[in-house]
């Protein structure tokens, strides 16, 4: 669980103060989509947040697949079984399944709604559309074998492949509108204006791409920016560290997360480097992009908040444990989760954890909306929402635990440990300190007791 509180005194988390100008909305509104919005960001400012009071409505076992989170538009959750190439449509207020459609072998992962329609891509590579309403296949596209699809509204999408191209099509079409040569695997590509965005993992086969320890690759990184009328690459960069999470832009700016420890900005009209910031772990979770902030998630166990512009650090949350649920922001409330087998509502106004909620395994999706939080572990899948007025309801398999409300102000910091970079304990928040610290102790009191024996 939460290790040492979040909250920093003088450099926390929370979003207030002189460090942030006021709320309003990245590019474009939010959008029916996985992580928001066309660019990725994983922001709403408008979005209705749950900030306490949370329950479990339904649990089911459905496990969640390395970076793929899951959709919400109108009430309903769409989920998948990484398992059972199933796709589940579930209602937030009942808690009920709507439907289930065990579609493919491999998992097929629930990317956007638009109009009746709910699209899909299967890392087999199809791309499925649904009704929403039945949850029937209705068409069928032959996309090639590939990770996620970006999109840009008007049944516009682009999908990257593990052959080195990117297709883009319109709605339920059979023909692509263009192919971009490129060179990788790619992962969702982010969408701004007339370009897209996508980063790929180049110099490994497919079956040799490894998404849980991107680090063990013998690869390196691509960062492309395509035109989007007719898939010309506009520029490219290269780095010697991967990443295996989708890139964010917003504001003339993209971010790439990468598992070497580094997250860069980089100009998205020439691809200049902007500035990169470095952790003690990989960056192996998407990132969240709001206002004047980039908030990421480490495998150090920290999530830390960095500024947009200048790349400085200026906040983080000591979790001790890796951060792989990406975090979402909705208004002025962030959700994560964590390899520790938790989910955490955190204020970004006064940097407070409003709850906290234990699932049964490490976390590896999530998204909220409509007062609700989505959670899928590598075991099973968790809709929570607020407990008063609506009984829980079907669940598959038991309801998991309750989530713990512990935003009443009360005093989050255990024992000595602090977040608080001003204090000269500050170094006792990092994990692999602690660990070195404990030999330490043990060492010497190994020591005292064999002096204590000679004397």
């Amino acid at each position: 669980m939460l290790r040492s509180g979040a909250v920093l005194t003088g450099g926390s988390l929370a979003l207030g103060g002189t460090a942030v100008r006021p709320a309003s909305a990245v590019g474009e509104d939010s959008w029916p989509m996985q992580r928001f919005d066309p660019g990725n960001t994983a922001y709403d400012p408008d979005g209705t947040a749950l900030k306490s009071d949370a329950t479990v409505r339904t649990a089911m076992t459905a496990p969640a697949g390395f970076g793929n989170d899951y959709l919400l538009a109108d009430g309903t959750a769409y989920v998948y079984d990484a398992d059972e190439g199933s796709v589940i449509a579930i209602d937030l207020v009942t808690g009920d399944s709507l439907w289930t459609n065990e579609i493919a072998d491999q998992q097929v992962v629930p990317e956007l709604v638009e109009t009746d329609l709910l699209v899909c891509r299967s890392v087999d590579g199809p791309t499925y559309v649904l009704n929403r309403d039945t949850g029937e296949v209705t068409a069928e596209l032959a996309t090639p074998r590939g990770f996620h699809l970006g999109y840009a509204g008007g049944a516009e999408w682009f999908a990257p492949t593990v052959d080195g191209r990117v297709v883009a099509g319109r709605a339920t079409a059979e023909e692509f509108r263009w192919t971009a040569d490129i060179e990788g695997i790619g992962f969702r590509p982010a969408v701004d204006g007339d370009r897209i965005y996508v980063a790929t993992v180049a110099g490994v086969a497919p079956e040799d791409v490894n998404l849980e320890s991107p680090n063990e690759m013998d690869a390196s990184g691509r960062l492309y920016a395509i035109d989007r009328s007719d898939g010309s690459v506009v520029w490219e960069v290269t780095h010697d560290g991967v990443g295996v999470r989708p890139v964010a832009v917003a504001d003339g700016q993209v971010y790439w997360p990468r598992a070497d420890g580094t997250l860069a900005a980089y100009d998205a009209e020439t691809g200049d480097e902007q500035w990169t910031f470095t952790g003690k772990g990989g960056f192996n979770a998407a990132v969240a992009v709001t206002d004047n902030a980039v908030l990421a998630g480490n495998d150090d166990g920290r999530l830390y908040g960095i500024d947009r512009e200048s790349g400085d650090q200026f906040a983080q949350a000591g979790i001790g444990e890796r951060v792989r649920g990406a975090p979402v922001v909705l208004g002025r409330t962030m959700f994560f989760g964590t390899d520790d087998d938790a989910v955490y509502a955190y204020s970004l106004d006064d940097g407070e954890v409003l709850w906290e909620f234990e699932t049964d395994a490490p976390v590896r999706s999530l998204t909220a909306g409509d007062e609700h939080v989505v959670v899928g572990s590598t075991e099973r899948c968790y809709v929570i929402g607020p407990s008063s007025g609506v009984s829980t309801g079907g669940t598959e398999d038991g309801g998991g635990s309750d989530a713990t409300e512990t935003g009443d102000g009360e005093e989050t910091n255990r024992g000595f440990l602090t977040n608080d970079p001003d204090s000269e304990l500050s170094f006792l928040d990092d994990p692999v300190t602690l660990t070195w610290a404990g030999i330490a102790v043990s060492i010497v009191g190994i020591v005292m007791q064999l002096i204590g024996e000679q004397t």
